[in-house]
């Protein structure tokens, strides 16, 4: 998995949306808004699919998804709902996801990365993710908001990819 940190700054389209929705949400607040104040009508519907919410827990690897938009689940073929994210294969995706989540609950702010990782079938995908934190004390963070921007040309691929696949016309790399 190859990352590269990005500045909010250096946000475009739904995920300047959704960081600005969030900075209206949280305020004064030190942490973020709460759960209960983030209303996911309020977002870009385009990137819903693409939307994760993660129960934050002590210790983060007792952490479950609350949401896990569908389009994750055909990227990663399968449905993560209810389940740690840290599970997630391959196992140094879960690993990456562990320290970028523990990161964002230490740090009590947000995150922003662009991404380059592989699927479960081995397809490369690109993204920009945002990881916003929640707080209904103003203590803790209790949940983390993840947003993923694929772009419609990756969501193509990939589908031409699982095809290609399939039918066995996936051509293989030569040296």
């Amino acid at each position: 998995m190859l990352i590269a940190e990005i500045e909010p700054d250096d946000l475009e389209g739904g995920l300047a949306d959704v960081y600005r929705y969030w900075l209206d949400l949280k305020g004064t607040a030190d942490i973020g808004p709460a759960w209960r104040d983030f209303d996911m009508l309020e977002l870009p519907p385009g990137l819903l699919p693409s939307m994760l919410v993660i129960d934050v827990a002590d210790p983060m690897t007792d952490s479950v998804y609350r949401y896990w938009g569908r389009e994750l689940s055909y990227i990663h073929g399968v449905d993560m709902t209810g389940k740690c994210p840290y599970d997630l294969t391959p196992v140094e995706l879960g690993q990456q996801l562990l320290t970028d989540h523990t990161k964002v609950v230490q740090s009590r702010r947000p995150s922003f990365g662009h991404y380059i990782f592989e699927t479960f079938d081995k397809y490369k995908l690109t993204h920009s993710m945002i990881r916003l934190p929640l707080s209904n004390d103003g203590m803790f963070v209790d949940n983390i908001v993840v947003i993923t921007d694929f772009s419609e040309n990756a969501l193509r691929m990939i589908d031409k990819f699982r095809v290609d696949y399939r039918e066995g016309s996936r051509r293989q790399a030569t040296s």
